[in-house]
């Protein structure tokens, strides 16, 4: 099922900013490095907007940008120059909405118990063990006393909301999922899916004859052993993709198109369900061992199976427009003042992203033999994005 609602920042879970560790570098990056160089402070210093007097520095905004790409599983400079500015200032207005609510619920309550009940949730969700799981709290620049106070201060604002919008919105019933599932049939075509793992052995375009040899010997060494060996242990033994070593390799499943770069899609789905490739597959990151684990057949998904979802989402299509409300009202009674030009209209030409997966580099050194040509980002590299925001943030009058 394809429906998707984004939602606010003050909604925004805490482990989207431990996804950040596990990005990887654009093309011609250096591959270690997860997040582009920083802006010069006195940018990073730049008040953008006020709440009441407080301050929206620029260094704010930029934090949540990546931590929204990260959601997404894309570093934060895949973002097209010419959506940047329609993005900052989308973000600008989250920002103003998550300092109003956060001054509004000040006063709420969070048991210590709630906090840990939450906290457990986070931590089921990452493979490995406590100390793998501190590793890459740390990595995302938290601690776990960081991480926590994060919980508690995203309860305090749920809860203040859930009080305010509590019976101002109707609950979907069983004609409405219906009525959604018969005028939009296209949100139900499941297509084919495949689900593939795979082991990495980095090899950038920096990279010397030797070491590039030297990766792709270790890709045909990985296809041996996976004659004999488990691959989901062989991927946490030996792939350098740090997004899916701990997953066992798996990237989950994947459309032929959309999704994937269409090379690397091809390539995957060319191979059978347990069949793993019998070369390396070239990418600009390395070779990769490709292991497709499942597959499932194009299908129309079935109202029954699917009303649940569909009751689940028009939920809370209604509770945002019902915190919409109440975001308004704060505003309406508070001073915001935002101190950047509206972004300009953007461009109707398509841009594609900074990083550009499947693109061959100009100037690539070759091994002894060529191996099986495709490109294959790792699981954490870009995706399609999903669409957000389109209008621009509106300028709303502040009471001075």
């Amino acid at each position: 099922m394809k429906i998707k609602i984004v939602q606010p920042l003050i909604f925004s879970i805490a482990t989207a900013t431990l996804a950040i560790a596990a990005e990887p570098a654009p093309e011609g990056a250096d591959p270690k490095a997860t997040t582009p160089p920083a802006p010069a402070k006195a940018a990073e210093d730049e008040v953008v907007a006020t709440v009441d007097g407080d301050p929206i520095k620029r260094s704010e905004v930029n934090a949540a940008i990546s931590q929204m790409m990260a959601q997404r599983g894309m570093p934060p400079n895949a973002i097209p120059a010419a959506q940047r500015e329609m993005l900052v200032r989308n973000m600008i207005d989250d920002l103003v909405a998550d300092k109003l609510v956060t001054k509004a619920s000040s006063e709420i309550k969070v048991a210590d118990a709630d906090v840990d009940s939450e906290f457990a949730k986070i931590r089921k969700t990452f493979p490995g063990t406590d100390e793998d799981f501190a590793k890459q709290v740390t990595q995302a620049g938290l601690t776990l006393e960081k991480l926590k106070g994060d919980i508690r201060e995203r309860t305090k604002k749920r809860t203040w909301l859930d009080g305010k919008i509590e019976g101002k919105f109707p609950i979907p019933s069983d004609k409405d999922a219906k009525d959604f599932y018969d005028k939009n049939p296209q949100h139900f075509e499941q297509p084919e899916l495949v689900r593939a793992s795979h082991i990495l052995f980095l090899a950038d375009k920096q990279a010397t004859p030797a070491q590039i040899t030297a990766a792709m010997k270790k890709a045909e060494g990985a296809i041996v052993r996976a004659k004999t060996e488990d691959f989901s242990k062989l991927a946490g033994e030996l792939s350098e993709d740090p997004g899916s070593k701990t997953q066992g390799g798996d990237l989950n499943f994947f459309p032929r198109d959309g999704k994937m770069v269409e090379e690397f899609a091809a390539a995957a789905y060319k191979l059978k369900k347990g069949e793993v490739s019998s070369e390396p597959v070239r990418s600009q990151f390395g070779y990769h061992v490709i292991k497709v684990t499942d597959h499932k057949p194009a299908e129309k998904q079935p109202f029954d199976g699917v009303k649940p979802k569909i009751v689940d989402f028009l939920g809370r299509e209604k509770k945002a427009a019902a915190i919409n409300v109440v975001i308004d009202d704060l505003k309406k009674n508070a001073k915001v003042n935002v101190l950047i030009a509206p972004p300009q209209p953007p461009e109707k030409v398509a841009t594609p992203p900074v990083s550009l997966p499947g693109e061959k580099p100009a100037t690539e050194t070759k091994p002894v033999r060529k191996p099986v040509e495709a490109v294959t980002p790792p699981v954490s590299a870009p995706v399609k994005p999903d669409k957000k925001k389109n209008a621009p943030v509106k300028q709303d009058n502040k009471k001075n």
